[in-house]
């Protein structure tokens, strides 16, 4: 049985997926993070999008970034259209974070970064 199922992708290592799974560090990025309904945030690499799920019921709004075109697919099918979740596919480190949340509005990343975005940070 092949493990590239639509719900179980394999990784591109040459994008640089590791995917986050451990539910006690989503609760601890999700609980540092301190959201409050009036929050934007923006997340980058949602990946499979089990940290994506979590941020999705905080009422505030959610842009997700993603590289992998069909990972950003995934996600839309598995999560549905919460209409405070935009997903976009893309490569972050390339994006104008105000095409997105507009010019000059605060905003908060809350992400399981790629390994490929940790020499820029």
């Amino acid at each position: 049985m092949s493990t590239n199922t639509p719900y179980s992708l394999g990784t591109r290592k040459s994008l640089g997926q590791h995917f986050l799974t451990d539910k006690t560090v989503i609760t601890q990025i999700i609980q540092a993070a301190n959201l409050t309904q009036d929050d934007i945030v923006v997340e980058v690499g949602p990946g499979k999008g089990i940290l994506t799920k979590q941020l999705i019921s905080t009422p505030g709004k959610i842009f997700s970034i993603e590289l992998d075109p069909r990972l950003a697919q995934r996600l839309q099918t598995h999560l549905g259209s919460p209409p405070n979740l935009t997903c976009v596919v893309g490569d972050a480190r390339f994006k104008d974070i105000t095409d997105l949340v507009g010019y000059n509005v605060k905003y908060k990343m809350v992400s399981n970064f790629p390994f490929t975005m940790l020499p820029i940070l």
